[in-house]
């Protein structure tokens, strides 16, 4: 029983003070973002070994030409569509950590004029990360999910807080803090400012509203890693020489944005006790477990 309490205390990062060392939602959320990222650029190179090696090897890919079963057939998917490459942009790529497994959403567009879709994964932890056990690169099975293969409960996990992210990012980028107000848990907000500095309650409300906000910050380019278990989420986006971050809680019935920073990452920053409650992975997986 002490090692296991010993463990946990150090996957959580705590110390005597109660802060958090690390977020294991960022950690192993942003890991997973990683594989969409991976996979996009290996259609951008048309790297078929790259591609399906994202796949455990008796992987599973789901296309508008049918199923590829295994890593040979699922690489082929590159030659027989993407040939030559073919110019991925990710669009506010998403995760759902549910343990053992997790979900992965992106939209994804070639080029300004060319064709896009909606890509589903479920990842599995493996020896050197995230690996793809499933996925379904046109998003069909959002509407006619096949046995063993449903993301439309991960996916509807996803909207609540997808549209206060998307809300927040456009009020911030318009300067429009009365249509942000409401998105924020007012009492206990936290801001930290591109200098780092750091304000809470209402007080970080105003500071926040006289901080000039990064021009390059888009919904689109956000990426969101959403833990129901914990109700928490946290939506980032890397600019040149920071990352903007936002903090998100289920509280009341609804998701507010409990924290906000424009320089720091978001793992750095305090957890709050309500979502401290279940946030690291150790937890998740082991409640998963005992059930």
């Amino acid at each position: 029983m002490q090692k296991l309490a010993v463990w946990l205390v150090t996957i959580l990062g705590l110390g005597v003070s109660g802060r958090a060392s690390a977020d294991a939602i960022f950690e192993r959320g942003e890991a997973a973002v990683q594989v969409a990222e991976q996979m996009a650029e290996a259609i951008r190179r048309g790297d078929r070994e790259g591609f399906a090696k994202l796949f455990v090897p008796e992987g599973q890919l789901y296309e508008r030409a049918g199923v590829r079963n295994g890593r040979e057939e699922i690489g082929g998917l590159l030659a027989d569509r993407f040939e030559g490459g073919a110019p991925m942009r990710l669009v506010r790529p998403a995760v759902v950590l549910n343990a053992p497994e997790i979900w992965l959403f992106f939209d994804w567009e070639l080029g300004e004029d060319g064709e896009e879709g909606t890509c589903v994964a479920r990842l599995t932890w493996g020896a050197d990360g995230w690996e793809v056990l499933v996925a379904d690169l046109d998003g069909g099975t959002l509407d006619l999910p096949p046995a063993g293969f449903d993301p439309r409960p991960a996916y509807g996990q996803l909207l609540e807080p997808i549209e206060t992210m998307t809300a927040a990012a456009i009020a911030l980028d318009a300067g429009d803090h009365a249509a942000l107000q409401p998105l924020l848990e007012a009492e206990s907000f936290l801001f930290v400012d591109d200098l780092g500095r750091e304000w809470v309650g209402p007080g970080a409300l105003v500071q926040m509203a006289f901080t000039p906000i990064p021009e390059a910050l888009n919904a689109d380019a956000m990426r969101l890693l959403v833990s129901p278990p914990s109700r928490r989420a946290i939506a980032y986006q890397r600019l040149e020489d920071r990352r903007v971050s936002l903090q998100l809680e289920r509280r009341a019935g609804a998701w507010k944005i409990v924290a906000a920073s424009l320089s720091r990452p978001l793992e750095t920053l305090p957890v709050s006790p309500e979502g401290l409650k279940a946030t690291t992975w150790g937890q998740l997986r082991s409640e998963e477990e005992s059930h």
